[in-house]
């Protein structure tokens, strides 16, 4: 499916978005050059909209999504004809930005994620090119859960082709703690029934203790039955490609953004940048396997510890942080079983 642009591509492209609703062939504007017709669509409270219904074998190859792009949007997709989505997240959370209201990071600068497969432009312009190939159907929905009238702006390609055998169905669960639960460690991934691969990571952090290095927590992976991890990273901060607490533990004394191709904290915004208190401080990171997937063959499960350090006690501490993910991943069949969504209410973050 991934092809240089210089080689041959086979199939036909199509886009859904307000100005061709039915991505049908010739289905765009009619009207003066000059002119729109559709930019967005509005969405009722508790409405739910079908942004696209494609029968047949092909690729979902890029989406856009403006707006509003808020949690009160809960984006799925559905595979094959399955009943239930193998796509249920938040519409800011999937695109890694599940602070909706942070725009701006603690230098003042918009808070711009810039990797591989999502990117968050000014403003909240999200971008998605995770390949989605389907089978047999692919119907994306998209459900206001507010009470208020919310309209939405997008675009979402696809390409009409042949996809043979040799493909995996692409899949996103969201998990929320509001806080952790003190003595145990944030399930971000569980109940995966097939063979597949882990695709990426993208993880929303509200600090709720004082002072300390809240990244601690090691990220770990059991795969096919497993009592202990195979795959066992150091910490949370190096799982995401940093290191001493992004920055707040060594020379520089406060935390640093960045954002690369498959690893980033994007976004570090409230709370106090001088190294004094985490209260308040929220972060917004990712990682994302393009280069490195995790592989499994029956199951998989995926957990992130909330500890600190005490150095002045020499002693490991649990901690109460509340965090939210989305987890991605490839598996071969269309069917997965996502646990229940959080209330529109409880889905709020702090």
């Amino acid at each position: 499916m991934n092809k240089e642009l210089w080689q041959k591509i086979e199939g036909e492209t199509f886009t859904l978005s307000p100005e061709n609703v039915n991505g049908v062939k010739g289905g765009g504007s009619r009207n003066l050059p000059n002119e729109k017709l559709s930019p967005r669509r509005i969405l009722q409270p508790e409405e739910t909209i079908v942004l696209a219904d494609i029968d047949g074998e092909g690729i979902i190859e890029s989406m856009w999504f403006g707006g509003y792009v808020g949690a009160r949007y809960i984006l799925r997709i559905f595979w094959d004809n399955e009943k239930n989505p193998s796509v249920e997240a938040p519409l800011s959370a999937f695109f890694g930005h599940a602070f909706y209201a942070d725009v701006t990071g603690a230098d003042g600068n918009y808070n711009f994620l810039n990797s591989a497969k999502i990117m968050v432009a000014p403003c909240r312009g999200f971008n998605c090119y995770w390949q989605m190939p389907f089978k047999k159907r692919c119907m994306i929905t998209l459900e206001n859960r507010s009470e208020t009238v919310l309209d939405v702006y997008y675009s979402i390609t696809w390409r009409k082709c042949g996809i043979g055998n040799d493909f995996r169905y692409f899949c996103a669960s969201y998990r929320q703690a509001f806080p952790v639960k003190s003595g145990a460690e944030y399930i971000a991934l569980d109940n995966v029934k097939c063979s597949g691969h882990l695709a990426g990571i993208t993880l929303a952090v509200n600090v709720n203790e004082p002072d300390c290095c809240w990244c601690e927590g090691e990220v770990k992976m059991y795969l096919d039955g497993e009592a202990y991890p195979t795959v066992n990273y150091t910490g949370t901060e190096d799982y995401f490609g940093g290191a001493f607490c992004f920055g707040k533990e060594i020379e520089c004394r406060k935390y640093g953004q960045y954002s690369g191709l498959y690893q980033g904290v994007y976004s570090i915004s409230g709370g106090l940048n001088n190294g004094t208190s985490n209260v308040g401080k929220k972060f917004m990171l990712y990682r994302f396997h393009e280069k490195d997937p995790i592989t499994f063959t029956n199951d998989i499960k995926v957990t992130i510890q909330c500890i600190y350090y005490d150095f002045d006690k020499n002693e490991w501490h649990y901690r109460n942080d509340d965090y939210a993910t989305v987890v991605y991943w490839y598996q071969d069949s269309p069917k997965a079983d996502l646990p229940a969504l959080p209330s529109d209410n409880e889905i709020q973050l702090p």
